[in-house]
């Protein structure tokens, strides 16, 4: 049972690849994306709980920046915007906030956004003693 699992897993998540890499070849969401093809880096795609959504990190514009679609490859919106390196999206259990990492205060912490992008805020994770 396990194993059919992960098979599926590992299935699903090629299907989620190759549909994001050709949804943005394709599309046509970012002008000039043709020519920045080969400079641009899609990494870390991660389905949301119900399956229904991939966010995933683009470098289309120079640095990472964090993206979701559908899973089908519609509805493709930039969550994050900034000069700093947005990385390591993690989806809450039930699929309402994005967690991830970020270096826009100059070292790398924890943020969180909702799944649209909007109320992006650092995670405090102060811990004294440790």
């Amino acid at each position: 049972m396990e194993l059919s699992n992960t098979k599926r897993t590992i299935r699903r998540t090629l299907s989620a690849i190759i549909i994001l890499l050709a949804a943005l070849a394709l599309s046509g969401c970012f002008p000039g994306m043709m020519a920045q093809q080969q400079q641009s880096v899609k990494t870390d795609p991660m389905y949301s709980p119900d399956g229904l959504k991939i966010a995933f990190i683009s470098t289309h514009d120079g640095d990472p920046e964090i993206f979701v679609m559908n899973a089908n490859g519609t509805g493709l919106r930039k969550l994050t915007d900034n000069t700093a390196v947005d990385a390591a999206p993690s989806w809450s259990p039930d699929g309402g906030k994005i967690v991830f990492t970020s270096d826009r205060s100059g070292s790398f912490e924890l943020y969180s956004m909702n799944s649209d992008g909007s109320q992006q805020q650092m995670i405090p994770t102060d811990v004294e003693g440790m």
